[in-house]
């Protein structure tokens, strides 16, 4: 099954932040910009490229805090099955009514293993990231 992504919803997507809790601090992530401390992350990994992906409110319909915070733990455990190290996350739209959405940075994944994991989700669409490159908002 093929859904649309409303032109309004996509843009929505691209003006989130996406915040990466870190040991000491937390870096943020925006569509269509490179971030340096997340690009060493990457390289302390010695992979070139890794997600962002969320198991909220599928298909960008709200769900209760409890169905979000039960797909949230099968997520992490879908991306530890898988062997992938990660760092825990939110994702925070400038529609201050819609809640943040907890998302894990999945590091060193491929981008077809990233996009079947946000499908797999109900997701509409991840942050694709890869050193040296934009963050960039990609369909799933």
């Amino acid at each position: 099954m093929v859904f649309m992504v409303k032109p309004e919803l996509l843009e929505a997507y691209k003006r989130t932040e996406f915040i990466v809790d870190l040991p000491d601090r937390q870096t943020v992530i925006c569509h269509g910009q490179r971030n340096s401390v997340i690009e060493q992350i990457l390289s302390q990994h010695t992979t070139k490229a890794g997600a962002i992906i969320t198991a909220h409110n599928p298909g960008s319909r709200r769900l209760s805090d409890g169905e979000n915070c039960e797909r949230h733990r099968l997520l992490i455990a879908d991306v530890e099955k898988q062997g992938f190290a990660y760092l825990t996350g939110r994702g925070i739209g400038e529609d201050h009514d819609w809640p943040a959405e907890e998302s894990v940075f999945v590091i060193g994944t491929t981008h077809d293993q990233a996009t079947a994991l946000g499908k797999k989700c109900g997701q509409l669409a991840i942050v694709w990231i890869e050193i040296g490159k934009a963050a960039q908002i990609v369909l799933c």
